[in-house]
C-alpha cells in the first residue's frame, strides 16, 4: 500500500491554549466593570448564585429586572455553584424527595438546607428541557433552578423519602429517612382486615393501665366459612339480648303492648331469649365445657322463628300474650343476667336493642362503601354481592356520647419511627371532632346521620333542627372540646384522666400486636390518622387506623393543625436525629420498645414457673385415659415385635454359617473371620 506523500499539518497545542485564554481573560474584563467587590467582601461571597444574577440589573416602571445569563463564562459560573451546592447536600446526606403535594414537609426541608430531587411528575414539562436552557432561565427560587437542581441530583440517592404507600421501596445500600413501615396483610391495622387481626393477638400483649385494645366486634365475611358462621351466631345472642333491653327500656310505657288473652306472641318467647343468655353467661364461666356444642335443624328453625317474632315486637309493635307484673319479674332476670354478661364481654355496654350492624369494605377508606342494615338476610346479601370488597362486619356502636344530640368522632395523629433497635410510638396533643350534619337517630340508616367522615358530611346540607352550638363546618379543636368538657357536671379532669390515656392504651395495644409480621427497618416513619369514638362513660373506641391521613386544609381547624403536625414531624424524624435533645413540638413520646431479638442468653438467667393445676372435664378424662391405652399397647406390640425379628434374625444367621461351614469344610469360627470368602479345604 503507497503512502500518501502529502504533507501532514501539525497544531500546536500551546498555541490553541493561549487562544483560549486569552479569550477567557477579554470575557472576565469584560464582567469585572459589573462586579464591584469592596474590601469586606471577598472572592468567593461574589460567586454565589444570588450575586451571579444580580449582574447588571435594568430598572424599568415595573421593578426591577434581573438579566438572564447570556454568555458562555455565566453559565459555566452558575454550573459550578450549582455543583457544589449538589455535592454539599450529597456530603451532608440532605437530599429529598416528595411524592404528592405536601407542600409543608418540602418547605420545611428547604429551610434546613436541603435540595429537592423532582419525582417523574411533578414539572413534567420542564424536565424535558436540556440543562444550557434551564440555567439560561434559572433564577433564585423560580421553578427552572428547581429543575435544575433535580437533574443536577439525578445520579444521587435522596436520604428523605415521602412516598405513596402502593410504591415499592428502593434503597439500595442506605437506610434513608422514609415515611413507611411495612407488615403483613393480616396485621396491617391501617387496614379493616388487618386491625381484625391485631385484635386477635392483642391479648397477647394486653397489661392493665398500659395497654388494652377497646374496639368493635367485628367478623371478615369474605373469609373463612368458620367465621361467617361465628357471625351468625353472635347476631342470634345479641337478637336475644336486644328483645330483653327492649322490654326493659319501654316497661313502664303504657303504650307497650300487653294482652293476657288477646296477645299474638306467647310469652315462650321470653323464655327462649332467657335461655340463651344463660347459655351465654354459662359458655363464659367456662360450665359447658362437658357439653359438646350441636344443632340440629329443629334449634336453627326455632332461633328464625324467634327472630321473626322478636322484630314483630321491637319494630311493628305485635302483641304480647302476659301481663305487667309477669313480664317485669322475666325481663328483671333477664337484665341481670345482661349486667354479668357485660363485665365480662367487651363492647356489650355499647349495645342499644335494634341489633344494628355497620358493613364496611376491607381495604377502603373515606367512607366509600360503608353501609348501616339491621336484618341478617341483608347483612349476608349484601356481602356476597360484593365479595370484590373484601367486606368486614362490624357491631354498631348503638349507644355513643353524643354531643348536642349529635353523633362525632375524634381524629388523632400517631407517628410511629424506627432506630437500629427500638420503635418509638408518638402521639399528638391536639385533635379534632368530626360532628355529622344530622341529629342521632337510629330509625333512619343514612350516611349522612351515621359516617362522620369529613369526605361524606361535606356532601350534606347542615339540619335546620341541629343545635346552633355546633360549627357550621362540622369540626371542633381539642381545645374546644375540652371546653365543652368542662362546662358538664365532674368533666374536668375528664380528658387528662380518661380520653387520652385511654387514646394511648389502644395505640400500644395494636402497635405491638402487629409486631407478630413487621418488617423494622432503620431510619423508617410513618404517621397514622386514628379515629375514635367515645361511650357514655367517655370511654374511648378504636374505630379504626388511616395510613395516609388528609392533610389538606378543609377546614379552618384543619388548616391551623394539619401544618403543626407536618412541621413537629420534620422536628422528631429530621432533627432530633443529630439533636437527641432538640423540641418534639406537641408529640408526646408515649411508649418505647426494643424490637431488635437478643440471641445472647445469660448463663446464669433462672427462668420460674408458677401455676395451678386445672381440672380437667370429665369427658376430656376419658377421651384422654383410652388414648394413653391405645399408645400403650401399640408400644407393647411393637417391642414384642423387636424382639421376635432380632431373635429370628440372630437364628437364621447362625444356622446359614453351619450350612455353610458344613459344605466348605470349615468350621464356624474360621467362617466368622472370613464372611466374604470361602476357603476350600484342598
Amino acid at each position: 500500500m503507497a503512502l500518501s506523500t502529502s504533507k501532514i499539518k501539525y497544531k500546536n497545542p500551546i498555541s490553541k491554549i493561549r487562544t483560549l485564554v486569552q479569550n477567557l481573560d477579554a470575557e472576565i474584563i469584560e464582567l469585572s466593570t459589573s462586579f464591584s467587590i469592596s474590601k469586606k467582601e471577598t472572592v468567593k461571597d461574589k460567586l454565589s448564585v444570588a450575586n451571579i444574577y444580580n449582574v447588571k440589573r435594568n430598572v424599568t416602571k415595573l421593578g426591577v429586572q434581573t438579566r438572564l445569563p447570556t454568555t458562555k463564562i455565566e453559565v459555566r459560573m452558575l454550573s459550578s455553584v450549582y455543583q457544589s451546592k449538589v455535592q454539599d447536600a450529597y456530603r451532608n446526606k440532605r437530599i429529598f424527595i416528595v411524592y404528592g403535594s405536601y407542600n409543608i414537609i418540602r418547605q420545611e426541608l428547604y429551610d434546613r438546607g436541603w435540595l429537592e430531587k423532582l419525582p417523574p411528575n411533578r414539572y413534567s414539562y420542564l424536565q424535558t428541557l436540556p440543562e444550557d436552557s434551564l440555567m439560561r432561565h434559572a433564577r433564585p427560587g423560580n421553578d427552572y433552578e428547581i429543575v435544575m437542581i433535580s437533574k443536577l441530583l439525578a445520579r444521587y440517592p435522596a436520604f428523605f423519602i415521602w412516598q405513596p404507600k402502593g410504591m415499592q421501596d428502593m434503597c439500595g445500600d442506605i437506610f434513608p429517612l422514609r415515611n413507611r413501615i411495612r407488615r403483613g396483610l393480616k396485621v396491617d391495622f391501617s387496614t379493616k382486615i388487618g386491625l381484625i387481626g391485631c385484635s386477635e393477638l392483642e391479648v397477647w400483649y394486653r397489661r392493665d393501665s398500659m395497654c388494652t385494645m377497646k374496639y368493635p366486634r367485628f367478623y371478615r365475611l369474605g373469609g373463612r366459612v368458620e367465621e361467617r358462621l361465628s357471625f351468625v351466631e353472635d347476631y342470634n345472642n345479641t337478637q336475644c339480648r336486644s328483645l330483653i333491653r327492649y322490654l326493659w327500656e319501654n316497661i313502664e310505657d303504657p303504650n307497650l303492648n300487653i294482652d293476657q288473652k288477646n296477645g299474638t306472641v306467647s310469652m315462650d318467647l321470653i323464655a327462649f331469649a332467657l335461655k340463651n343468655i344463660q347459655n351465654q353467661l354459662d359458655e363464659l364461666e367456662n360450665k359447658n365445657l362437658d357439653i359438646i356444642p350441636t344443632k340440629n335443624d329443629e334449634e336453627k328453625i326455632a332461633m328464625r322463628n324467634f327472630i321473626i317474632k322478636s322484630n314483630s315486637i321491637i319494630y311493628r309493635k305485635a302483641w304480647l300474650t302476659t301481663n305487667h307484673d309477669n313480664l317485669v319479674g322475666e325481663v328483671e332476670c333477664g337484665m341481670h343476667m345482661i349486667k354479668k354478661l357485660e363485665k365480662k364481654q367487651l363492647g356489650l355496654n355499647w349495645e342499644g336493642f335494634r341489633n344494628l350492624w355497620i358493613l364496611k369494605p376491607g381495604y377502603q377508606c373515606r367512607g366509600i362503601g360503608i353501609v348501616v342494615k339491621k336484618f341478617l338476610n341483608e347483612i349476608l346479601d349484601h356481602a356476597s354481592k360484593n365479595m370484590n370488597g373484601s367486606y368486614i362486619v362490624q357491631k354498631y356502636i348503638e349507644r355513643p356520647l353524643l354531643i348536642y344530640k349529635t353523633k362525632f368522632d375524634i381524629r388523632a395523629y400517631m407517628l410511629l419511627t424506627v432506630a437500629s433497635e427500638h420503635v418509638s410510638i408518638w402521639l399528638y396533643n391536639d385533635c379534632y371532632l368530626r360532628f355529622s350534619s344530622q341529629e342521632f337517630n337510629m330509625t333512619d340508616l343514612r350516611e349522612a346521620i351515621h359516617l362522620t367522615n369529613n369526605c361524606v358530611q361535606k356532601k350534606y346540607k347542615n339540619d335546620a333542627y341541629r343545635s346552633k352550638n355546633l360549627p357550621i363546618h362540622n369540626m371542633w379543636h381539642s381545645a374546644q372540646f375540652k371546653e365543652y368538657l368542662r362546662r358538664l357536671p365532674g368533666g374536668q379532669n375528664v380528658w387528662n384522666k380518661i380520653i387520652y390515656p385511654g387514646f394511648i392504651q389502644n395505640l400500644i395495644a395494636v402497635v405491638l400486636a402487629s409486631f407478630e409480621d413487621t418488617k423494622f427497618v432503620k431510619n423508617s416513619f410513618e404517621m397514622y390518622g386514628c379515629d375514635f369514638m367515645l361511650d357514655e362513660g367517655f370511654n374511648p373506641i378504636l374505630i379504626e387506623i388511616n395510613s395516609t391521613p388528609d392533610l389538606c386544609h378543609s377546614t379552618s381547624v384543619t388548616a391551623k393543625l394539619c401544618p403543626r403536625v407536618q412541621k413537629d414531624l420534620i422536628k422528631i424524624v429530621v432533627d432530633s436525629k443529630d439533636n437527641p435533645n432538640t423540641s418534639t413540638g406537641q408529640f408526646n413520646l408515649i411508649f418505647k420498645v426494643v424490637h431488635k431479638i437478643l440471641r445472647e442468653v445469660e448463663p446464669n438467667c433462672k427462668v420460674a414457673l408458677s401455676g395451678e393445676k386445672l381440672p380437667l372435664p370429665e369427658r376430656f378424662q376419658d377421651k384422654i385415659l383410652k388414648t394413653a391405652m391405645k399408645l400403650n399397647k401399640k408400644k407393647e406390640n411393637a417391642t414384642y415385635f423387636k424382639n421376635t425379628e432380632a431373635h429370628r434374625k440372630a437364628t437364621g444367621a447362625g444356622t446359614r454359617r453351619k450350612a455353610k461351614a458344613k459344605k466348605s469344610n470349615i468350621s464356624v469360627k474360621a467362617l466368622s473371620k472370613h464372611d466374604t470368602t470361602l476357603v476350600k479345604d484342598t
